[in-house]
C-alpha cells in the first residue's frame, strides 16, 4: 500500500533553472526511494532501503525541496537539490518534532551518444530520539543505466550504495551515546521485451539493524507482463532471502495491479 502524497511543484518561471517543491512526498534520496512502488519492475523493493532509510513506509515527510539546474556543457545534466523536512521519518513513535534535511546531486549524460547514464548522490540526517537528541545519518551513491537492443528490447541496471551510523543512548544516566555504523546496497538489471514483458534479477546485501555483525543477503527473480501499458500489470516472483545465523526464507510472490485516471509521465 502506498503512502499518500500530497505536493505541489513550481518548474517553470523561476529565474536561472531553480523549481521548487513543497508538502508530503517521497524524499528524493536515491534512485528507488522517490519512485512509486508500482513503478519498480519487482513487487517488493528491495530489503536494504528499510534497513538503511527512515520511515516505516519508505522514506516519506513533510518538506520543501529547492533545486537548481546547473550549467554543464554538451549532453551533460547536473542537479543539485536540498530539502528541509519534518523529520518525523525520523522518529515516528515521538510526537515531538525535530527537523531534518536531505541533499542530493544528480548528473545524467550520453555514452558513445546514445547510452544514457546517471549517476548521483546523496545524504540525509535527521533525529532518531528527540528526547535524547541523537542523531541518523544516511550516504548513499546511485547508478543507472538503459541500453537498447532493438526497438522493443532494452535492458536497465541499475544500483546504489548506502552508509549508515545510527546514534543511540549507551548509558541513560549520563547520557554517554554510542554510534553503529552499517552499509548495504543493491544491484538489478531488467530485460524489457516484445514492448509488453520483463524479467530480471535483483541482489541486495546489508548489516542487520538489530546486530551490525551480522549480514543479510536477498536474491529475487522477477518477471513481468503488461496486458495494457501501465494500466493492468501482472508481475510474480521469487526471493531467497539469506539472514545470517537464521535459516533461509523462500517466498513466492504474485500480483495483479491495474490503475486508473492519468497521472506524469516516469522519469528516466
Amino acid at each position: 500500500m502506498e503512502t499518500e502524497e500530497a505536493y505541489l511543484t513550481i518548474y517553470k518561471g523561476l529565474p536561472k533553472g531553480y523549481s521548487l517543491n513543497g508538502g508530503k512526498y517521497r524524499i528524493g534520496f536515491g534512485k528507488l526511494n522517490p519512485a512509486h512502488p508500482h513503478t519498480y519492475p519487482f513487487i517488493e523493493p528491495p530489503r536494504v532501503l528499510a534497513a538503511m532509510l527512515p520511515g516505516e513506509d519508505g522514506f516519506n515527510d513533510v518538506g520543501a525541496q529547492v533545486s537548481i539546474l546547473l550549467p554543464t556543457p554538451g549532453s551533460w545534466a547536473s542537479i543539485l537539490s536540498a530539502d528541509v523536512i519534518g523529520g518525523s521519518s525520523f522518529h515516528p513513535e515521538e510526537t515531538k518534532s525535530a527537523p531534518g534535511w536531505i541533499a542530493r546531486w544528480s548528473n545524467s549524460f550520453l555514452v558513445g551518444g546514445d547510452v544514457p547514464v546517471e549517476i548521483g548522490a546523496s545524504a540525509a540526517r535527521g533525529t532518531n530520539s528527540v528526547q535524547w537528541k541523537t542523531k541518523t545519518n544516511v550516504y548513499g551513491v546511485d547508478a543507472k543505466t538503459k541500453i537498447s537492443f532493438s526497438s522493443q528490447t532494452r535492458a536497465v541496471i541499475q544500483a546504489e550504495y548506502f552508509y549508515n551510523t545510527f546514534q543511540s543512548v549507551a548509558d541513560s544516566a549520563s547520557g554517554r551515546t554510542a554510534t553503529a555504523r552499517r552499509s548495504g546496497f543493491y544491484a538489478f538489471a531488467d530485460l524489457r521485451f516484445r514492448q509488453r514483458y520483463d524479467a530480471g534479477v535483483i541482489y541486495d546485501t546489508f548489516q542487520a539493524p538489530l546486530d551490525e555483525n551480522l549480514t543479510d543477503k536477498a536474491l529475487k527473480c522477477f518477471v513481468g507482463f503488461s496486458l495494457m501499458e501501465e494500466t493492468t500489470l501482472f508481475r510474480l516472483t521469487y526471493e531467497t532471502y539469506m539472514p545470517e545465523g537464521s535459516s533461509d526464507v523462500h517466498a513466492v510472490t504474485f500480483q495483479v495491479l491495474f490503475s486508473m485516471g492519468p497521472h506524469k509521465a516516469h522519469q528516466f
